[in-house]
Order: C-alpha cells, then structure tokens, then sequence
C-alpha cells in the first residue's frame, strides 16, 4: 500500500505496472494561483482516478477541484500546557508567499497599532501563540493551534477560492472541537480499512484494471 500527497505524477511509472496495489492520495490546499488554471484542476482529477481512495484538507477542494473526496480534514492541533504570561502584540506564522497575506497583516498591525512579530521559518512557531494577544494567520494548521492557545485569529482572503477556504470549515461552529493528530490518523485508517475491504470483495474476479478501480472508486463515495 502506498498513500501520496498531492502529487501524483512522480509515481506514474510504477503505478501502471502494479495497478492492482492499493495507493490513496490527500490533497493539500492549493497551488495559490486565482483563477485556478485549468491543467491544475484536470491534474488534480488524473490524480483522484488513478489513486483507490482519497482525503481532502479543506471542504473548498471539492468545490473548486470537483473532486469527490472520501474523507474531508482540517489538520490538528494538540492542547498544550502553556504558562500564563501578558500578551502582548501579533504573530503572523506562515510562508511569505502572497496567498498568506504578510503585506495586508503588517499594515492591519499598524492600524491596530500592534508589534507584529513574524516567524516565516520556524518549526516552533506554532508554539508560540500563547504570548500574544492576536494570532495573523491564514493556514489551517496555524488556526487550530492558535485557538487550542486562546489566541484570537485574524485571517485574510483576497478572491473567492480564498474566502471559502476559510468560511467553508468547522472552525466558526461553537460546538467545534479541535481535532488531535491521533484523530486525524484514525481518518487515514478508516479510509485504508475501506478500501482495503472493496478490493478483498472483489479479489479472484476477472475485471479490467480500470473497471476495477472504478468500481471501487464508486463504492467509496
């Protein structure tokens, strides 16, 4: 069994001559080009067929993508013992690529008249959220461990695929509970148990490969 992330291509070679082995494949946010060009969603489509199951990071992907996902994830974020200190000022925790708006949260730090401290390289980072008073970011991950630290979160869109991948979540609901990473792994088991069972179903039949895997693929959903 094999499970890739986004991109599918790279094992295109062996996967025609081991069609039968069980591959899955979750897909991470987006490539941050609005409109979406046309090849990334026929990408993203070649790669839903060939794989035997997948997992969304985000509702937005099935929007945009058309992509019928078996399972949908946020990311997790583990509570962590934190000590009480004042709070004091931002953090903006991301890459500084133009889809996590850094320019757009330095001026919002301005206008809020905060110190904006920005960490665009550290592993950590995401351990930090409990020292400050306001938490800049845009990526799920950074959102669930801002709020698993109290920190209140300012987020930022530019476009409409932007906009619903942060409104098309959970996270606004008042019943959410942040999910940890033992949950997030129980969904990846789930899906391979699921799979794994469909294809034992149909072990000894006499089917084409694409018509195996597209009936499997339809008892998936």
């Amino acid at each position: 069994m094999n499970h890739i992330h986004d991109v599918f291509f790279w094992f295109l070679p062996f996967r025609l001559p081991y069609w039968f082995k069980k591959v899955f494949i979750t897909f991470h946010g987006w490539e941050g080009i609005y409109p979406l060009p046309r090849k990334n969603i026929i990408v993203r489509k070649f790669s839903e067929w060939m794989a035997n199951g997948n997992i969304c990071v985000g509702e937005f992907i099935k929007k945009y993508y058309g992509t019928k996902s078996d399972y949908v994830i946020y990311g997790a974020a583990e509570k962590i013992k934190y000590p009480k200190v004042k709070r004091q000022g931002a953090i903006f925790v991301g890459h500084p690529d133009a889809d996590q708006g850094l320019d757009y949260y330095k001026r919002l730090a301005r206008k809020m008249k905060v110190k904006l401290d920005i960490f665009t390289d550290d592993p950590d980072a995401g351990k930090y959220f409990y020292k400050y008073k306001y938490a800049f970011v845009s990526g799920y991950l950074s959102i669930l461990e801002a709020m698993a630290q109290n920190t209140p979160v300012f987020t930022h869109y530019d476009n409409p695929l932007k906009y619903d991948y942060l409104n098309m979540t959970p996270f606004k609901d008042k019943n959410f509970k942040i999910p940890g990473w033992l949950e997030v792994a129980d969904i990846y088991e789930k899906l391979w148990q699921k799979s794994m069972k469909l294809l034992s179903s149909t072990a000894g039949q006499q089917i084409a490969p694409w018509k195996r895997l597209r009936n499997i693929k339809r008892l998936s959903y």
